[in-house]
């Protein structure tokens, strides 16, 4: 090999950037001919260069995900801290009380939820309505349970599925995180008459409603998705 050539293969191994991992473009044809034999150190040198790179990618998307999971919910809290108007607050109230009991302010978490239940009488014909109605009990219900009220927890999980529906239920559904905290508790028809409860705004299921009852009638705990999400 020339030096020419063998100061740029070597440019190639040692470039920082991560862009380029394959030989300079004046090398690819005659190493394609056959007319250049690399070294077996160099092309391992090559080859964990690549990887490298590629774990740098994957560990980069990796790291920007993690930090949109992290500012939503901060986002979410922040828009009710600026809502200035009940009908504001009505629409912020329901993710504000969801978070923060997740993340364990269980008083916060419950002041939000009597709030949002609070306001419902005012926005009956609010699109939002139906949200409100499942998240002030989902949220007052997992409260419940963490407090050991079963009995309170199976009551608000009936009336969350009594909710009348909105525009994003009646599409993807309800939020199941209380219907699986219960099952995880044993309580298997209470949320068995809950998924019955959510057939009459829910009808675009596909078949869901079905397969979790099929589930938790066969003793397991279905894999809910993203609806312990919404």
């Amino acid at each position: 090999m020339k030096q020419g050539q063998h100061s740029a293969l070597r440019q190639t191994i040692d470039d920082r950037s991560g862009r380029e991992c394959r030989p300079p473009s004046a090398l690819r044809e005659p190493l394609a001919a056959g007319r250049i034999h690399l070294h077996p150190h160099t092309c391992m040198r090559l080859k964990r260069r690549r990887k490298a790179v590629k774990c740098d990618l994957r560990a980069q998307k990796s790291s920007s995900r993690h930090r949109h999971e992290i500012d939503l919910p901060l986002r979410r809290i922040d828009k009710l801290a600026k809502a200035t108007t009940e009908e504001k607050r009505f629409y912020a109230l329901d993710a504000a009380a969801k978070i923060s009991f997740e993340v364990g302010k269980i008083d916060e978490a419950s002041k939000y939820a009597q709030e949002l239940k609070m306001l419902l009488s005012k926005f009956k014909d609010n699109w939002n309505y139906g949200n409100a109605i499942q998240d002030t009990n989902l949220v007052m219900g997992r409260i419940a349970l963490s407090e050991n009220r079963a009995e309170d927890a199976k009551e608000y999980l009936l009336n969350a599925g009594r909710s009348p529906g909105s525009p994003q239920m009646d599409t993807f559904g309800p939020n199941m995180s209380l219907a699986e905290d219960l099952l995880g508790k044993g309580e298997r028809e209470t949320v068995l008459q809950y998924f019955e409860l959510c057939r009459k705004f829910w009808r675009m299921n596909r078949g869901r409603l079905d397969a979790w009852r099929d589930a938790v009638k066969a003793g397991r705990i279905p894999d809910f998705g993203p609806n312990l999400l919404y």
